[in-house]
């Protein structure tokens, strides 16, 4: 196996921790795989936001989960770019909350493992 396929499987790995963790709607779990120092912005027009991590996990929390709602969970992930041995770019779609999110995120190998430094996001209503 090469290095970037390697890559690839811990990215994928950690991106079903993200997964799992969002649809739990489990803060603890989340800040195993984002950046305390990371960046969290919504750029769907009229819900702009901006803010920390810490605050992010903060709305996690207080957050009903999806999986108590049994909600249905789709994610796909549409493409894993490298631009170099420690920096990554992922782009993906997921369905909850009645709301279908595209996210980009930013990685970086962190202490040997890929971590999400940005999370830049918008989102539509289910089915719009």
């Amino acid at each position: 196996m090469t290095r970037r396929e390697a890559d690839r499987n811990e990215i994928h790995q950690m991106l079903e921790v993200y997964f799992e963790a969002l649809y739990h709607a489990d803060p603890q779990a989340l800040s195993q795989v984002i950046c305390d120092d990371g960046l969290y912005v919504c750029t769907t027009p009229g819900d702009y936001m901006n803010m920390n991590i810490p605050d992010y996990l903060a709305v996690v929390e207080k957050r009903e989960a999806p999986a108590k709602r049994q909600e249905v969970r789709r994610e796909k992930v549409i493409s894993i770019a490298f631009g170099g041995p420690d920096m990554a770019f992922v782009m993906l779609t997921m369905t909850m909350m009645g709301r279908e999110y595209t996210d980009f995120l930013t990685l970086y190998r962190h202490t040997g493992h890929w971590k999400i430094i940005s999370k830049i996001f918008s989102y539509t209503q289910e089915g719009t």
